[in-house]
Formats: structure tokens, C-alpha cells, sequence
């Protein structure tokens, strides 16, 4: 091969790499973007814990205003997102941003790197506080985030990135308001529209049953449900951290499954077999 030729493969090389590559995983997707140099993203939408406005076993009022941040049992209270993953679980808070939707409350944006097959991966996680008078919106957007729609624009750490729906996980925590209703409500909650451009993600639900509730409706948006449960629980923030921290290793479904499991025994003290059936660990 003369020089001509070699540079000339080197150069159409160089373009086929560049080109956009077809994930038909979640995990591949999350490789294509790390090669391309972006990062991680994960969506949180918590629900927060409300006595007054949510069909809920009622808590102590300090963590069940569902209109204070600051103390809910699902955000600000000791097993929270906010409290638990920026004490307990590493994660760097880097930015409170300002929401123009007056439904969240906060909308926190923390940072932590992992090792994804032997490399530091720097993995961003935006989570958002919403008030508990809309936990049915709350589900509507969880559910549009995972149909592809409506982008978060972030400029956070010196950065500028895309969660919302183009996160490659997409959580939603708290009271699994789908078991309150059927009907309308129910069926416009379960059918958003697709965006034209839906990357394939991993979905989480921390909520009671989610599997019967939502497992079948995010496999038509395109969305895999990764951890969802079979009974009651509680949705902490301890179960969502064992989670990510397997996912974002590359590990299997089952791998995943069973980490969320292991943690939520650990503070729930349920046992093994129980948190793993929970958790519907096969």
C-alpha cells in the first residue's frame, strides 16, 4: 500500500468511527458516548413523601410535607436522595439549579466517578424534588423522560449536558400513585408520545409493585426495566446507590437486581430471599 492509499484508509477509518453508532443496549450506548468523551447521565424524579395530598400510610409530619424539601422522608430526611448520596454514598454536590417549572422544588445536580472496565468514568446524576401535590405529574414526566421527550439542558461543573430524556438512566422514586387510579388517568400516564429521537435507556422505579404497574409500559417507549419490585417497599436512597454503583460497571440485569436487593436487606433487615424476591432477582 502506497502513501497515498494509506492515508486515504486511515482518513475513511478515521470518518466510520466518527459516525453515530446504533446501541441496541443501554450499556452499549453508555460505551459509544464514553469513547466520544461524554459523560454519564442519570434522571431522578422524587416524588415527595405528602400525608395530606398522597393515598399513603401517613408519616411523622416533619418528612410527610410534601411541600419541604428540606425535611421529606424521600429528599431531605436521613435515608433522602439529597442526604444519603452527598453523606453516606460519596457523591459530590456540584450545582442547585433553578427550575422553571414550579412543581420542583429543587433540582440538584451531583457528580461521582466509577471504574467501567478499568477506566474512571465520570458519572452525573440530576435529581429533582418534586412537590408531592403532582406525584401524577411526576409520573407523566418519568414517563416522558423515557419516551425520549423533553431534554434538561445542564451547564454544571465547567460542562454542558443533556438529561431529561436523553439520560441513559431514568429513576423515579417514591408512592406508586398508579395503584390509586384506574381509567383515564391511569391510561394517559402509561401512553406518552414518543419523541422521534428516544435513545434507548434503563429505567428504575423505587415505588411499591412497580413491576405490575410499569414495566410493560416503558418496554413500549423503548425504555428497559432495570430494577422495579414485586411488593411494598420503601423507596431510599440506599437501594437506588447499590444499584447505579453495579449498573455502571457493565454488570448484568440480575447482577444489578441483586445489589439493589443486598442493600435494601442491609438497612430494611428483611432477608436475602425476601429482598431478592422483592426486587425480582431470578
Amino acid at each position: 500500500m502506497n502513501c497515498k492509499s494509506l492515508i486515504a484508509f486511515v482518513l475513511l477509518n478515521l470518518i466510520f468511527l466518527a459516525q453515530p453508532v446504533s446501541a441496541s443496549s443501554t450499556q452499549e450506548r453508555i460505551d459509544s458516548d464514553i469513547i466520544a468523551g461524554q459523560p454519564v447521565i442519570i434522571q431522578v424524579s422524587v416524588a415527595l413523601a405528602d400525608n395530606k395530598n398522597q393515598w399513603i400510610v401517613p408519616v411523622p409530619a416533619a418528612i410527610g410535607n410534601g411541600q419541604d424539601a428540606r425535611t421529606n422522608l424521600y429528599w431531605g430526611a436521613r435515608y433522602g436522595l439529597k442526604t444519603y448520596m452527598t453523606s453516606d454514598a460519596g457523591w459530590e454536590k456540584i450545582a442547585f439549579l433553578a427550575s422553571k417549572d414550579s412543581r420542583i422544588l429543587e433540582r440538584l445536580v451531583l457528580r461521582k466517578k466509577f471504574l467501567r472496565h478499568g477506566q474512571s468514568v465520570p458519572v452525573y446524576l440530576v435529581a429533582d424534588a418534586w412537590d408531592g401535590r403532582y406525584i401524577n405529574d411526576t409520573i407523566e414526566q418519568f414517563m416522558r423522560f423515557n419516551a425520549g421527550n423533553d431534554e434538561v439542558v445542564v451547564r454544571a461543573d465547567d460542562k454542558k449536558f443533556y438529561a431529561g430524556g436523553k439520560a441513559h438512566l431514568i429513576v423515579y422514586v417514591g408512592h406508586n400513585a398508579l395503584m390509586d387510579y384506574v381509567g383515564v388517568k391511569n391510561i394517559m400516564v402509561a401512553r406518552p408520545a414518543i419523541s422521534e429521537i428516544n435513545p434507548i435507556n434503563d429505567a428504575i422505579v423505587l415505588a411499591c409493585k412497580s413491576q405490575d404497574y410499569f414495566s410493560s409500559r416503558l418496554e413500549k417507549v423503548n425504555a428497559n426495566p432495570l430494577v422495579m419490585t414485586t411488593g411494598l417497599m420503601a423507596p431510599e436512597a440506599y437501594t437506588l446507590n447499590a444499584a447505579i454503583q453495579e449498573w455502571i460497571t457493565g454488570a448484568s440485569v440480575k447482577e444489578v437486581r441483586k445489589a439493589a436487593a443486598a442493600s435494601y436487606n442491609k438497612y430494611q433487615k428483611t432477608g436475602r430471599k425476601a429482598a431478592e424476591r422483592l426486587f425480582g432477582v431470578q
